[in-house]
């Protein structure tokens, strides 16, 4: 997972080209070659045959070339070989090869000091791909600390995936914001291992502030928008948790149902339901929202309270044939009350009454209601009387009883 984040360590490793051969090789900080003398005749034409070679992708002929002299050479001649043969095996991703030939050149340290920095860091980055994170610190700690330039952002990055390979998330979030820092213009991959890291540590704050770097860099990754909605909610900030996800639905980022339910109640909570209807509506034309009955439903309360009812009993409609529950005939009743449609109130609330609903007193006490404005008294009080037998509609039914008397 690391590596992908970072962009690919064994990718990183391979971009680093072959080595030129000692004539072309000097040591930037003024330190020359740490042994004295430089190559043969002989073993220079060999090295610069085998560099061809590799040019040239005829990764064999070069391994052939440089084997066939290694045992024969000692100091510089023997750590330009085995630094030539690893670049050979790196480009073949033959990670083991290339780490063991790398490894031999370095022990001499017989090289000038800047290709000898870059030895050490190129080592690293392959112990990196190899998963061999202990040995990657090593080297790149020591790369680092070392290097008589100083190291690329890159080297940074290299060492924050290895550390977080080791679960040392604060040292790695150390070397990703040197990285960061260190380059005008940062890869988007190193404000993603940044995130990693601040959830690992569970610095939400500093989540949502590398969440907003993240979607300035990549306005249309719709992951980013979810996720700085998620971190906002999780440290208490609902309002700009759900204006995230406003601004993320403008754009159509919104792919889950949980979002649409989430911006959904926060458009009922602070009292703009119609906003919150057509959020929903929207959400089922997308296909994101289902148009389940009981979906149905969460959009005809919307429409009730917006007082849009032409909208709320058509969506309730469509609820009732998928679903046999009475609460959908109730809710529809209430439709045709709020509207004094009373002998369509009478059928809808029997209709509720018989399929069952929750309140059966409160479902009466309509039923009264409804019945003594279409003038039928007798069935209005037998309404009336049930509804005076539970405890949440007894007072306004006996209130109700009082007046027909």
């Amino acid at each position: 997972m690391i590596r992908n984040i970072v962009g690919g360590a064994a990718m990183m490793a391979m971009v680093v080209c072959a080595p030129m051969v000692a004539a072309q090789q000097s040591a930037s900080c003024g330190t020359e070659s740490k042994q004295s003398g430089g190559m043969t005749a002989g073993t220079y034409r060999v090295v610069e045959a085998a560099q061809k070679a590799l040019e040239e992708n005829n990764y064999s002929e070069a391994e052939k070339k440089l084997t066939g002299i290694a045992e024969d050479t000692k100091g510089y001649e023997r750590a330009i070989v085995y630094q030539t043969l690893g670049y050979v095996y790196s480009q073949q991703n033959r990670y083991p090869q290339a780490i063991r030939a790398f490894e031999e050149a370095l022990k001499l340290d017989a090289l000038p000091r800047q290709p000898q920095e870059n030895l050490l860091y190129n080592t690293g980055q392959l112990y990196v791909a190899s998963e061999q994170y202990d040995k990657a610190i090593s080297l790149l700690e020591r790369y680092i600390k070392e290097a008589c330039e100083a190291p690329s952002a890159e080297a940074h990055v290299q060492l924050a995936a290895a550390y977080l390979e080791k679960k040392r998330f604060r040292d790695a979030l150390q070397q990703v914001d040197i990285a960061i820092k260190k380059t005008p213009k940062p890869k988007e991959q190193w404000y993603q291992l940044k995130l990693a890291m601040h959830y690992e540590l569970k610095e939400y704050s500093k989540c949502a502030d590398t969440l907003l770097s993240l979607i300035t860099m990549s306005p249309d990754n719709q992951q980013y928008w979810r996720q700085l909605s998620s971190v906002l909610y999780e440290i208490e900030k609902d309002k700009e948790s759900v204006a995230v996800l406003a601004l993320a639905q403008r754009q159509g980022f919104l792919s889950r149902e949980a979002e649409y339910r989430n911006l959904l109640g926060f458009y009922m909570q602070t009292g703009i339901p119609l906003k919150a209807a057509k959020l929903w509506e929207d959400g089922m034309e997308k296909g994101v929202v289902a148009k389940s009955a009981k979906n149905l439903q969460t959009l005809s309360d919307a429409y009730i309270v917006a007082r849009e009812y032409d909208e709320a009993e058509a969506s309730l409609k469509k609820a009732a044939q998928q679903s046999d529950s009475g609460e959908i005939y109730r809710k529809l009743a209430q439709i045709y009350i709020e509207q004094e449609r009373w002998d369509e109130a009478i059928t809808a609330l029997n209709r509720a009454l018989s399929k069952g609903v929750d309140k059966v007193g409160s479902t009466q006490l309509l039923l009264g209601v409804a019945a003594y404005n279409v003038g039928q008294n007798e069935r209005a009080r037998t309404a009336l009387l049930a509804a005076a037998k539970y405890p949440d509609s007894e007072q306004n039914a006996r209130q109700w009883l009082n007046y027909l008397r």
